[in-house]
């Protein structure tokens, strides 16, 4: 039997090269519905066909045009824009409209808050926020410092260690702006709770990688990231393997999340943070696993395919073939750093130019072009690149001693920029 996916990433589809690859070992076909179709033809898909950023309903009808023409058997995407308009393509194949409202509980942290809460998984308390008017009535019942964050964003986009109510205001105001103008595509429709405001979280944090297969729960790889104490919180520093010794709680936590969810066969992913008692909180899960190169990482340190698992299970392979690719490696000899890249001004030139001949270097993606305009906090939060770095494991010096050489090579990307000083911040 023959088999077509339907792949959806109207953006960042050129930063996930590993994971087309493995798509199309697997796949006879891969079909590409993107905002920005490739200027040459793009081998690796037999098709590309462009959708709208916005309007949910045009890219339905394409959706379903598409079925019809090509015959596709399953869409799958690995962008978190991207999973609720994912699902609604998969429901026009199987009806599967429970996977819809997860997809759309993933979305939504207030949902997930009130999710986490029913079934009684460890998380932040917190209160939902529609308006600047909740602010001042909420400032008056809590004990700062508290974190104020987008409902619907990603990447730790526009999250703050908020002091005082001043903080909240300003910070709401920024999130309001997010909102009205659809940047990075987070807000679609209309939601009633814009921002959450939550405990502070000061411990450390962790982001788990896996999948579900038949209902239950694969472990990929949980990566420490780069502890941040605020006022902002930059994604930074996903290092592999885990040093901590929670192996187990997280991935109890992770099981009760995905036996709640009642889902088949999805990606999924996990953050957790540690609160002041040492006690793992969960930040908040999507039903896709990391983007850029955690994938890969996860591969070259585990020796488990997540895409593979996943695109094989979809597709109903063989229990036999799906169970061999469950196999995980536990004690790896690899370890992992990806360093995010953050800048600010107008990108002139964004490569790894000589680093690339380092024997540490493994990858890096260039997140912003020529032409375009970065920020940094506090103005921004625009990941300008993902430098990803590799080595051999035999103790967590070698990740430490990874993690400085990631600092340095940072410094020696050709990343140049135009200064933003004369520029006014949009």
């Amino acid at each position: 039997m023959s088999s077509t996916i339907g792949l959806v990433m109207r953006k960042s589809f050129n930063q996930h090269d590993d994971h087309i690859e493995t798509l199309t070992k697997l796949a006879d076909k891969v079909i590409l519905f993107t905002v920005n179709v490739p200027k040459c033809k793009d081998l690796r898909f037999d098709n590309v066909i462009e959708v709208s950023s916005s309007n949910e309903d045009e890219n339905i009808s394409k959706f379903s045009e598409a079925i019809d023409k090509h015959g596709i058997n399953y869409f799958i995407t690995w962008q978190e824009t991207d999973i609720i308009l994912t699902a609604k393509a998969n429901a026009l194949i199987n009806q599967d409209y429970h996977a819809v409202k997860t997809s759309m509980l993933s979305r939504n942290k207030a949902s997930q808050r009130n999710f986490l809460k029913k079934h009684e998984i460890p998380s932040p308390q917190y209160y939902e926020i529609q308006n600047e008017n909740d602010i001042y009535q909420i400032s008056k019942d809590i004990s700062f410092p508290v974190i104020i964050k987008p409902t619907m964003a990603a990447s730790s986009v526009s999250v703050l260690l908020a002091n005082d109510t001043y903080d909240l205001v300003n910070s709401f105001r920024e999130i309001n702006e997010i909102v009205q103008s659809n940047k990075g595509l987070y807000y679609d429709s209309n939601y009633a709770e814009i921002a959450l405001i939550e405990e502070f979280l000061p411990g450390e944090e962790v982001t788990v990688d896996g999948a579900i297969i038949n209902g239950k729960f694969v472990m990929g790889g949980i990566h420490n990231k780069s502890r941040m104490m605020g006022p902002y919180f930059e994604e930074d520093e996903y290092t592999l393997p885990y040093l901590g010794e929670d192996f187990s709680e997280i991935t109890n936590i992770c099981e009760n999340i995905v036996r709640n969810l009642s889902l088949k066969n999805s990606l999924f992913n996990v953050e957790l943070r540690k609160d002041r008692k040492g006690i793992f909180k969960v930040v908040e899960f999507s039903i896709r696993i990391s983007g850029g190169h955690v994938y890969r990482n996860i591969r070259d340190v585990h020796g488990i395919d997540l895409v593979a698992l996943h695109t094989l299970s979809i597709l109903e392979a063989e229990k036999e073939t799906i169970d061999s690719y469950k196999k995980r490696k536990e004690t790896p000899d690899k370890c992992t750093c990806i360093k995010f890249i953050y800048r600010q001004g107008v990108i002139e030139e964004n490569n790894a130019n000589s680093i690339a001949n380092n024997p540490l270097f493994k990858r890096y993606y260039p997140l912003a072009k020529k032409g375009d305009q970065v920020f940094k906090a506090p103005d921004g939060f625009d990941v300008t690149g993902l430098l990803s770095l590799i080595t051999d494991y035999k103790s967590e010096q070698d990740l430490i001693t990874l993690k400085e050489k990631a600092r340095e090579l940072d410094k020696e990307l050709n990343v140049r920029i135009k200064s933003t000083e004369e520029t006014t911040l949009v």
